[in-house]
């Protein structure tokens, strides 16, 4: 057995942590997924992105789990030596007491997890608050930075780790920002419901990933905590962050329903990107925010959009006229008396610009004789542009 007394290692207890927070985001996904497949198509985008959240952080879990998605990055700890944490091997047995570890352990695979989860929950709370695409733009690329700058400090093994994450906290201050104001305003102006919806669950992704940064000081940062409290830390926020925000947007949605309903009834413009339903068309759904024309808007109602067309009814067509009745031709054509082969005046209908073009459908009226044939009426001289009418 190989005892590295100066790496802070992982044990058992911590790896139990991984597996019981597995479970919980697999159930939580399962969950999520029957209840949201139950509702209507136009009404699952909240659900499906919840979903990918859990999937995707239980993914994560199981591979720390597995011990994977980590390396050891060079940490001087801040305890003294009377303080060090004591040491454990790779095979999570044997200890040395008393010593200052030179290297932990950093979980890249939480910070790959973040990069496409935090998004997503960001996106959902957007979508209830309908805000316009450009504040849904800056948010999202203000939280991208936010995960890649604390990535960076934490595979640092330097003293500027400490920049990336105060440029990590600015990020996140700017997400705060974000959230708290003008995602209240747009989601206020949807209605008073579904903007108390959209605050609580606001205030409680605010309040957790505050703790995001504070566990990162005391482990990824100063090296002070052990591995197993920085796996039990982030472990509950990641429920508190995924699981039970998922859970309340879940058993909530029917204020997001009822919302949407008066808004179609109403013929409202949809005011955001993504606060249209799931079946409407992409490019359709553009606009500034609530209030503003240009977006898509609902034409039928949530219990008659889902009903297929009638069956298109069989068409009479209209009753053809023989040419041999008489009748007066359209004022777009010329008329004029001319002589046939039999110097018989006759009618002849003109086409401008095209000569000697006869259109065997039309009547003509004959005021001498005439001679019919197989392709209309012989013996006609039709005149071009040049043709006055009567």
């Amino acid at each position: 057995m190989t005892v590295q007394p100066d790496v802070n290692l992982i044990t058992t207890a911590g790896l139990v942590v991984y597996w019981v927070t597995f479970g919980i985001l697999i159930f939580s996904a399962t969950g999520i997924a029957i209840l949201t497949w139950m509702r209507p198509y136009h009404d699952r985008k909240h659900g499906y992105m919840i979903l990918a959240v859990c999937l995707l952080a239980s993914g994560a879990y199981y591979a720390m789990a597995a011990q994977g998605g980590s390396v050891n990055i060079g940490r001087p700890s801040s305890r003294p030596a009377s303080m060090a944490i004591s040491a454990v091997s790779t095979t999570t047995a044997g200890t040395t007491a008393g010593t200052t570890f030179r290297y932990r352990s950093i979980y890249f695979a939480r910070y790959i997890d973040w990069f496409f989860t935090t998004p997503l929950l960001l996106l959902d709370l957007m979508i209830i608050a309908a805000v316009p695409v450009a504040v849904v733009t800056w948010v999202i690329v203000a939280d991208i930075f936010m995960i890649l700058t604390g990535l960076f400090g934490a595979m640092s093994s330097h003293s500027p780790r400490w920049g990336f994450f105060g440029v990590s906290c600015f990020f996140e201050i700017l997400i705060g920002y974000a959230l708290l104001v003008p995602g209240m305003k747009y989601a206020f102006l949807r209605g008073k419901a579904i903007g108390s919806f959209y605050a609580g669950l606001a205030i409680l992704l605010f309040i957790t990933w505050w703790g995001y940064p504070i566990v990162w000081g005391f482990a990824e940062g100063a090296n002070y905590i052990s591995v197993d409290a920085e796996a039990a830390a982030y472990a509950g926020l990641d429920i508190v962050a995924k699981a039970i925000f998922g859970w309340i947007l879940t058993l909530g949605h029917f204020i997001i329903t009822r919302t949407e309903d008066a808004e179609r009834k109403e013929g409202k413009y949809l005011p955001s990107l993504m606060a249209a339903p799931c079946n409407a068309p992409l490019y359709a759904v553009f606009t500034s925010g609530p209030g503003y024309p240009g977006g898509y808007q609902p034409t039928q109602t949530r219990e008659t959009e889902m009903t297929p067309p009638p069956a298109p009814q069989p068409t009479t067509p209209p009753p053809q006229i023989p040419n041999s009745a008489p009748h007066a031709p359209p004022s777009s054509m010329t008329v004029n008396p001319v002589a046939d082969y039999n110097d018989t005046a006759v009618s002849s209908v003109a086409s401008p610009g095209r000569l000697g073009h006869v259109n065997p459908d039309l009547p003509i009226p004959v005021a001498g004789r005439g001679v019919a044939g197989t392709h209309g009426v012989h013996g006609i001289h039709t005149l071009g542009n040049g043709a006055a009418p009567i």
